[in-house]
């Protein structure tokens, strides 16, 4: 066993023991935090945050661009980045396992120039916002890759080649025939296998859809940034839950939203963050504690507990 297993079976070891203390089964999933900076040369681990007060760097093989959490919490999905010098370079996508650690290309995935993707919680199909190929068969838009066979097929050619005309923020519920993206400061509704497009209200600045596809979670811009909670099928249904100060970070099993929270001891610093979990169906909030003060932004999401294996 690796370095990386040791980690991480000792890390699920520290959540059992803390859930035994409190006299409660441990929640499977630990948030987690993961922040890559290009202009460094040295690779940013992933950073856990143990219930019981301890952190955790995971070290990764490689630097990540565009990043999103494995649906199951057993993964990291990316990119390379595209080469700034060369701005319309493309890419490939890679996932990486945590135990036992290793990296292997997504099937399909190379060739594209990403600028935001998202997985569908089946790990069946990845959504590409970008554009695949190069010089005249250069084709730009949205993207449908399918797993693991790696066939892809592009969905719209609504965007462009551009990081500003381009859709953003991707989320997709459970059989990923719809998608929930912002595009030119709006929040959309798209029907995948159409293409029609329903537009989220203009109030939000933030969103995100949840893996279990009920709930949309959503950030009011205009009212001192409100969390609302909007029924996926009938968006006018809401529910307000509250301040927030970002993040909107859905735990695998939809329970849970991973919030960025201002905090006068963080100094006077204003992108250092502290971090909230919030219990959807109560409202029920609490700090995550040994995340207090070291949020500087990425991503965040969650671990799942069951990567260590047996004892």
């Amino acid at each position: 066993m690796g370095a990386l297993g040791v980690q991480i079976r000792g890390l699920a070891g520290l959540i059992a023991f803390a859930g035994l203390v409190a006299g409660e089964p441990p929640y499977p999933y630990s948030p987690a935090n993961y922040f890559s900076n290009f202009a460094m040369s040295d690779v940013e681990p992933l950073t856990v945050f143990l219930p019981n007060g301890k952190t955790v760097k995971v070290s990764l093989p490689q630097k990540l661009a565009h990043v999103a959490f494995g649906p199951d919490g057993k993964s990291l999905y990316g990119s390379g980045g595209i080469d700034i010098r060369h701005p319309r370079s493309t890419e490939k996508l890679v996932k990486i396992e945590f135990e036992p650690l290793r990296t292997t290309d997504v099937p399909g995935g190379q060739d594209f120039g990403i600028f935001d993707f998202a997985v569908a919680p089946a790990e069946d199909k990845i959504i590409i916002s970008g554009f695949h190929g190069a010089g005249a068969s250069r084709t730009c838009g949205l993207f449908e890759l399918k797993l693991p066979a790696g066939a892809f097929r592009q969905l719209s050619e609504i965007g462009g080649c551009d990081y500003p005309t381009s859709f953003t923020g991707l989320s997709v519920p459970p059989g990923a025939e719809r998608m929930l993206a912002q595009r030119h400061g709006k929040w959309e509704l798209m029907d995948l296998r159409t293409g029609a497009l329903q537009e989220l209200d203009r109030e939000f600045w933030l969103a995100s859809w949840s893996p279990d596809g009920k709930w949309i979670a959503a950030v009011s811009s205009y009212k001192r940034s409100r969390l609302v909670l909007l029924d996926a099928d009938n968006p006018s249904r809401r529910r307000d839950l509250g301040h927030t100060g970002g993040g909107l970070y859905w735990s695998p099993d939809s329970r849970y939203l991973l919030l960025y929270k201002d905090e006068l001891r963080c100094g006077l610093v204003s992108e250092i963050y502290s971090m909230e979990r919030l219990d959807v169906r109560t409202g029920r909030r609490e700090i995550v504690k040994p995340a207090r003060c070291q949020i500087f932004g990425g991503l965040s999401g969650w671990v799942s507990n069951e990567i260590a294996g047996p004892n």
